[in-house]
């Protein structure tokens, strides 16, 4: 299985409306557009999609860079998600 893990874009927000859908937190297209075009241009954050070539997107991991107090710089996963008919597929 080929699969291809890349940065998100703004024209994965149905994809991963779908997703987070499975994960328990539907939202609207238009909700995920939203979110994706302010999180995507803030240098903190992180959002990688993973798809078989260039199909359907498989899932998507969010993570957040921050400054704590008692350890320093660390990223902290803030979602992740893999498509229920992708599990245990190695993505």
């Amino acid at each position: 299985m080929d699969i291809l893990i890349r940065m998100a874009s703004a024209e994965d927000a149905a994809e991963v409306a779908r997703l987070s859908a499975e994960l328990g937190y539907p939202c609207s297209v238009e909700q995920m557009a939203d979110r994706l075009g302010r999180l995507l241009h803030q240098q903190n954050q992180f959002i990688a999609v993973a798809s078989l070539k260039e199909t359907a997107v498989l899932g998507w991991v969010a993570a957040e860079s921050r400054l704590v107090l008692e350890v320093g710089v660390r990223a902290e996963v803030t979602g992740l998600v893999v498509d229920a008919k992708a599990r245990r597929s190695g993505i």
